[in-house]
């Protein structure tokens, strides 16, 4: 069979049609192939970077909420107050001044019970119990601010209870009273 074919065709157009086959075999495996390889490897690489691009758009609010944190300037110097002490008329001030102190430190006030009637012989201090909710980093803010609080006293005992939503913090204060 391939002596009729050799029969049939010349011998210059057999050299040319091989030549020209060889051309073609040269131009896919050369270029076509490797394209093709490049062009896959590409389109792996956008769906990476498309699912990269996914992910940052949705961590980009929990960076942004971390960054305003870590750019809010903390006190380096704790707050040491002169002491004074809390007139008796003067105690309904002490809620709104906890809350103030909540509020900025972004913290929530959950009760303020003061206990007037103190078992305590020495009535120049009123206990304070502090139920606060809120997130365990911004605890060290609230303490930090109520320790600039020019009548308090000391800080007695830090409850900590975790519930399903928040955190909640029990602070028992002490703090100091005028006669």
């Amino acid at each position: 069979m391939w002596r009729k074919i050799k029969d049939m065709i010349p011998r210059e157009t057999l050299v040319n049609l091989l030549i020209c086959l060889a051309g073609v075999l040269l131009i896919v495996f050369a270029g076509i192939i490797p394209n093709y390889l490049a062009s896959a490897k590409l389109v792996r690489k956008i769906g990476a970077l498309q699912f990269q691009s996914e992910e940052q758009k949705t961590y980009h609010p929990i960076y942004q909420s971390l960054k305003s944190r870590s750019e809010k300037k903390m006190s380096s110097v704790l707050p040491f107050p002169d002491k004074t002490k809390l007139s008796r008329e003067a105690i309904g001030v002490i809620s709104i001044t906890f809350r103030n102190i909540a509020k900025n430190t972004g913290m929530n006030i959950v009760s303020i019970s003061p206990d007037l009637n103190s078992t305590d012989t020495d009535h120049n201090f009123l206990p304070v119990e502090i139920i606060i909710a809120g997130d365990f980093p911004d605890l060290r803010g609230f303490l930090i601010a109520l320790g600039g609080v020019p009548y308090l006293e000391h800080i007695e005992e830090i409850q900590i209870q975790q519930n399903r939503e928040v955190m909640e913090f029990k602070v028992k204060t002490i703090l100091a009273l005028s006669q």
